[in-house]
């Protein structure tokens, strides 16, 4: 083979004549004929991709789901400041329709964010993002209750929550897809894992911090002032984040929009094996937001001690995902995947049955520990396998719709529980429900034939 010269940018590179360029051309191949060619630099998948910008993605992580779990946390609190209702457990349900209905709108907001963020640059999308994220957090906690305004509050406090949701569904979705992107090939599962990860001690912060307050404060006070401190703690971390993310700069190639219909269309498939699966991990992250719920109203379980094994459990957790998404990077994202969901089918059933019929504290810590310790496992492969089910210029857009419609369905969960609970006093469909689930999970697995260049996800 003849040797061809090209430049790029002033650095040159010679391999044989005819062969594909590297990834950073436009072109694919070398005109015959030709022994030098120009071609524009793009920036390389590792480039300005380091340990400090990998946690500055990761802070809007761990505020969506602070802000996440605070607001399930807190409905117990709240909810009859801004629900009218005769009973308790009707402003619960009130509470956790409300929660149903931000989720609703998720998918609209993770498919335009996403569409924002794969024509005009992700870096750009995550600074506006966290910091709108905060000022709506800060309404929300400064929002007037039904007693000094009536039903304005309700109206009001569903608008903001519904604002709220929407922008909380996309900045994991955008987070995930960006580092997938521009980590290193063998280690793609580890960096996601620590965006995740994030997640895990946005989490055990809320936790924490709902734990702390309940404590100084007590139930009444925590009714009146304690959960807009909750929120407004949440609020803070974000305006942080953002002044943190402006540093994050990033050279990202511009992209040609495409029409919605043409797109979900194109791939159709792809977004239904999304779905089925991430029901078992959707279900179980929204499950474990509504435990004050399930286990201080439906089991009887001191709220105090429900936070304080939230939280621990939440710290465990963190290293958890770390370790399960190091794992994905040597034995493979889909086979990981399908090991801890089996393992799931397993140790579910046992863990809510021993709930039902051992109600000494010691059973609380061992289910919480138990559920985080599935749920951590499958977050660290889950996020970047979903990964490989959509590629091309569109990825950010068709991921953020189907994390988000797949929290769409599950966000029922804790309607469903809180009326399992309060209205048919039964707990035990939960364990059906969940093994339904991680079935489910498994047909979305099976389903998913990966292209050829997403081996290095699987």
């Amino acid at each position: 083979m003849i040797p061809c010269r090209v430049t790029l940018q002033d650095k040159k590179i010679s391999f044989p004549l005819n062969s594909k360029l590297p990834s950073a051309s436009i072109c694919d191949t070398i005109p015959a004929g030709l022994d030098t060619v120009q071609v524009p630099f793009r920036m390389q998948q590792t480039k300005n991709f380091s340990i400090a910008s990998l946690l500055l993605i990761s802070l809007g992580a761990a505020l969506e789901y602070y802000d996440y779990v605070v607001y399930l946390f807190c409905a117990p609190f709240f909810s009859a400041s801004f629900f009218p209702s005769i009973s308790h457990h009707g402003a619960m349900l009130q509470s956790t329709m409300v929660f149903f209905l931000g989720a609703v709108l998720r998918p609209l907001s993770g498919y335009l964010w996403g569409k924002n963020a794969d024509t005009k640059g992700r870096g750009r999308a995550f600074s506006k993002l966290v910091l709108m994220m905060s000022a709506v957090t800060v309404a929300l906690a400064l929002c007037p209750t039904m007693a000094s305004v009536g039903l304005w509050a309700t109206f009001l406090f569903m608008s903001l929550r519904l604002g709220q949701s929407m922008l909380c569904g996309a900045d994991l979705p955008c987070s995930i897809v960006f580092v997938a992107a521009y980590a290193p090939s063998h280690k793609k599962a580890s960096c996601c894992g620590v965006v995740v990860m994030m997640v895990g001690i946005g989490s055990a912060i809320a936790a924490g911090v709902c734990y702390g307050l309940s404590k100084m404060l007590g139930t009444d006070a925590m009714a009146t002032i304690g959960w807009r401190i909750a929120f407004l703690i949440g609020a803070a971390l974000g305006f942080l984040s953002y002044l943190a993310r402006r540093r994050l700069v990033f050279d990202e190639e511009i992209k040609p929009s495409q029409s919605a219909k043409n797109l979900f269309s194109k791939h159709k498939s792809a977004i239904i094996s999304g779905l089925f699966l991430m029901a078992l991990p959707c279900a179980m992250v929204t499950l474990g937001t509504c435990f004050p719920i399930l286990l201080h109203s439906g089991y009887g379980f001191d709220a105090k001690a429900v936070y304080h094994s939230v939280f621990v459990a939440s710290l465990v957790e963190a290293p958890i995902i770390l370790a399960s998404a190091m794992i994905s990077d040597k034995i493979g994202s889909k086979r990981m995947f399908k090991l801890i969901n089996s393992a799931a089918l397993l140790l579910l059933p046992i863990l809510f049955l021993q709930l039902h019929y051992w109600h000494a504290l010691s059973a609380l810590y061992v289910f919480v520990f138990g559920f985080h310790l599935v749920l951590g496992s499958l977050a660290g492969c889950f996020f970047v396998l979903l990964c490989a089910f959509f590629k091309g210029p569109a990825q950010t857009q068709l991921y953020g719709f189907t994390y988000n419609m797949a929290y769409v369905i599950m966000s029922l969960l804790p309607f469903v529980v809180t009326l399992l609970l309060h209205v048919l006093y039964f707990d035990l469909w939960l364990v059906l429900i969940m093994l339904g689930l991680a079935l489910i999970s498994f047909i979305g697995l099976a389903r998913f034939h990966p292209e050829a260049n997403t081996d290095s996800l699987l």
